[in-house]
C-alpha cells in the first residue's frame, strides 16, 4: 500500500487506522509526501519501526500524478506480471478493494520492485 501523506484527508486517515489495527506483515506500508515527518512520526508511533512500514522521506514514491497521489494505492503482487490495484477511498475496506485495472502503471510498479 503506498500512502501520500497530502491529498485526500479522510483516505489518508483511514490509511493510517488501517496500518494501526494491521497485523499481517505480509501487507507492506509505504509512506511518502509527508508535510511533516515530525508530527506525522509522533502520531504513528512505534508502528513505524515494524519491518513492513517504510517511510520515503525522498518521495521516490511520489508519482507526479495526482491519481496516485492523491489517494491511497493498494496493490497485490503476485508476480511482476501480474499486479491487481486499486484506490482507497474513504469508507471502502482495504482488505477487500484490490481490483484489476487496465491502465500502465509500469513505471509505478516498477519503483515497488526496486527496494
Amino acid at each position: 500500500m503506498i500512502i501520500s501523506n497530502v491529498g485526500c484527508g479522510g483516505c489518508i486517515s483511514e490509511s493510517e487506522a488501517f496500518l494501526k489495527r494491521n497485523t499481517n506483515d505480509s501487507i507492506f506500508f509505504v509512506f511518502t509526501n509527508i508535510s511533516s515527518l515530525k508530527a506525522w512520526r509522533l502520531r504513528m508511533g512505534d508502528k513505524l519501526q515494524q519491518k513492513n512500514v517504510y517511510v520515503d522521506e525522498n518521495n521516490d514514491f511520489l508519482f507526479n500524478d495526482e491519481r496516485i497521489d492523491s489517494h491511497p494505492v493498494v496493490l497485490q503482487v503476485s508476480n511482476p506480471k501480474k499486479v491487481e490495484w486499486d484506490f482507497g477511498d474513504p469508507g471502502n475496506s482495504f482488505e477487500q478493494t484490490i481490483h484489476i485495472h487496465n491502465e500502465d502503471y509500469s513505471k509505478m510498479i516498477s519503483k515497488i520492485f526496486l527496494y
